[in-house]
């Protein structure tokens, strides 16, 4: 248990696995394995039609059982690709940090700015980026780190990433200048305004979202930490109102006018 729970170790790695675990062993073949650990190693290994893990047979043969052999689980863990991925999964518990600290503020009622849904958005919000499974999240995280590290501390950077399910994130570095800025209180709710308004905008380049998720961080690297906001919207509410306000705050405050295209090709396990 102790290998499963640290190896799917999202909500959604790990129910995935139950579930296809469950319709393999209540199948009509035979199943033999030494462990647990064995049954995971060959699950991981695998993938069906549709590129998930699973408990995959070899097609074009009549299969009544299968024996998974013992040291599938060690082989799984000692080859290169496994390693690597292991490697390239760091930067994913980035996700997991920002997941704790919105919930943590969530709960005690500390968030700067709230959605208008107050507590039920931050809730969903959360869920939402709670429901991303180890491999999304590295892919989430590698962008937004990115984003920091090449954004100077004076620049605005906005960044939208089109997930699965037709979520949206919105990642806006927004840069916190003493000059125009009586205050830091001003700058973050001049910051939250933003993000709300990107996300409305975001809304209106791409039609087909369900869902919004803005998260806003001061620009550039603070050696003293940085403020993080977090904002849900349900694109359902959308209406003729809103999209004339989006369209109208799209050029007065020059957001994804031109916005720039880029490709990324991602791999669970790299080369």
């Amino acid at each position: 248990m102790d290998i499963l729970l640290e190896n799917r170790d999202t909500i959604t790695d790990f129910t995935e696995y139950l579930v296809k675990r469950e319709i393999f062993l209540r199948s009509e073949k035979i199943v033999f394995s030494p462990g647990e650990e064995e049954l995971l190693g060959y699950y991981l290994k695998e993938v069906n039609d549709q590129g998930e893990h699973d408990f995959a047979l070899p097609k074009g043969e009549k299969i009544t059982g299968l024996s998974i052999e013992e040291g599938t689980w060690q082989d799984f863990q000692s080859h290169p690709q496994r390693t690597a991925q292991i490697e390239a999964d760091r930067i994913s518990y980035m996700w997991d940090d920002l997941i704790e600290q919105f919930s943590k503020h969530a709960m005690a009622g500390t968030q700067y700015h709230v959605s208008p849904g107050g507590f039920s958005d931050s809730e969903r919000a959360i869920r939402v980026l709670a429901l991303e499974n180890r491999f999304t999240r590295r892919v989430l995280a590698n962008s937004l780190r990115e984003l920091i590290l090449k954004t100077p501390q004076r620049q605005r950077m906005i960044r939208v990433m089109p997930m699965h399910n037709n979520t949206y994130y919105v990642y806006l570095l927004l840069p916190y200048i003493k000059e125009f800025m009586a205050n830091y209180d001003d700058y973050r709710k001049a910051r939250g305004n933003f993000l709300e308004a990107t996300c409305y905008i975001t809304r209106l380049i791409y039609p087909d979202a369900r869902h919004v998720i803005g998260i806003a961080m001061e620009a550039g690297l603070n050696p003293h930490g940085s403020s993080e906001d977090l904002i849900y919207f349900d694109c359902s509410g959308w209406n003729d109102e809103l999209e004339a306000q989006a369209k109208e705050d799209q050029q007065r405050l020059r957001i994804l006018v031109k916005p720039q295209r880029i490709e990324q090709n991602n791999k669970e396990f790299p080369d």
